[in-house]
């Protein structure tokens, strides 16, 4: 999952307040398991998480993402979101 969350059709880039929406993070999760027991796909992984978002995933994840990739910029540090 590149982006724990969707965009309004529409939204503009880089997005503004009320163009990010929710997404059924759980059923997403479930459909990639489905390809690694299917073994269409050995690994899935994440990328974009904050912590808390990686907690929830956990918290319902029967495999656990291979890989969580973050984007670390110097001048804007996230790690307690």
């Amino acid at each position: 999952i590149h982006w724990p969350f969707r965009l309004r059709e529409g939204a503009s880039r880089p997005p503004k307040p009320g163009d990010v929406l929710d997404f059924d993070m759980e059923g997403v999760w479930k459909e990639m398991e489905k390809l690694v027991k299917d073994k269409l796909v050995r690994d899935i992984g994440v990328s974009n998480y904050t912590v808390k978002k990686l907690n929830t995933l956990l918290g319902f994840a029967e495999i656990m993402p291979s890989v969580c990739q973050v984007k670390l910029l110097a001048f804007k540090l996230f790690f307690n979101e």
